[in-house]
């Protein structure tokens, strides 16, 4: 540790006309870290495709529009619900 202590001593105690080339290689250093930070904050991340479009149908008995992957089979059509499917067959199979 006291070699350590020395090496750092004698680099900031050398002469002015001795010591050009640490500040140098201290700018250098200094502009290479600044680029490193900066260049990964400009880095875009990979753009998503959007997803395809999908069919949209409409609820049987509310109307609201859904996704058809969403959206539940029955025997009056496509529903929002299980609920508004039940709803809509039972009002169905008293007429």
């Amino acid at each position: 540790m006291p070699e350590r202590a020395s090496f750092l001593k004698s680099f900031f105690t050398v002469p002015l006309h001795d010591c050009r080339m640490k500040y140098v290689l201290l700018i250098v250093l200094l502009a290479v870290v600044f680029y490193k930070l900066t260049a990964r904050r400009n880095e875009r991340p990979a753009e998503r495709k959007p997803a395809p479009p999908q069919d949209m149908v409409s609820c049987a008995r509310c109307g609201l529009h859904m996704p058809a992957s969403e959206a539940l089979p029955g025997r009056g059509g496509m529903f929002c619900s299980a609920a508004h499917r039940a709803e809509f067959e039972s009002a169905n199979a008293k007429v």
